[in-house]
């Protein structure tokens, strides 16, 4: 499965994303094993170029079309099993949409949705095929991009409390220096 060059060096390098980098490469490498897995797709701030060092890692899984569940089975393979801490959202199974999301040992977010191509995954943009087939996008639903309001409306209370931390880190970064 070809993973491509500005997954997470290239474009991405001298942002001050070190960890958000190497979460993305250890997502990728994993991913890369899994035989269910046909591309992943990161969308985010990681995608746009806006990440800074606080963002979190946001990526689509999609797996082959009649692999869902086996894909599914496979999510704890996507990142070590020591991370400090994991978490699956409510799925509905007919729906062959479902997320999966851990901080691993360097503290970042990572946010999966794991999903078939055809099913009712809806991708905004910005997308960019970072391993696997580009042509993928292809065969997906596009939709306007989700809103602030769309993503805390069922967050998980880890999530909630790590997006307060990272507000926290960014207004005491734009705090001039005290003497």
């Amino acid at each position: 499965m070809p993973s491509h060059p500005e997954a997470s060096g290239g474009l991405l390098a001298g942002m001050g994303i070190t960890r958000q980098l190497a979460a993305l490469d250890d997502l990728l490498r994993r991913a890369a094993k899994v035989p269910e897995i046909e591309a992943v797709v990161l969308i985010g701030s990681l995608a746009s170029g806006a990440a800074d060092s606080v963002s979190d890692v946001d990526a689509i899984v999609i797996v082959r079309e009649s692999s869902f569940d086996a894909g599914r089975q496979q999510r704890h393979a996507l990142h070590t099993a020591s991370v400090p801490a994991c978490w699956d959202h409510p799925t509905d199974p007919p729906s062959h949409v479902a997320a999966h999301k851990w901080i691993d040992d360097s503290g970042v977010l990572v946010e999966v949705l794991i999903a078939t191509a055809s099913g009712p995954l809806r991708v905004a943009e910005p997308a960019r095929v970072v391993l696997g087939d580009p042509a993928v996008l292809t065969r997906t639903t596009r939709r306007p991009p989700i809103t602030r309001q769309e993503m805390t409306e069922s967050a998980h209370p880890l999530e909630s409390a790590y997006d307060k931390l990272k507000e926290a880190v960014r207004r005491a970064s734009l705090q001039p220096p005290t003497a």
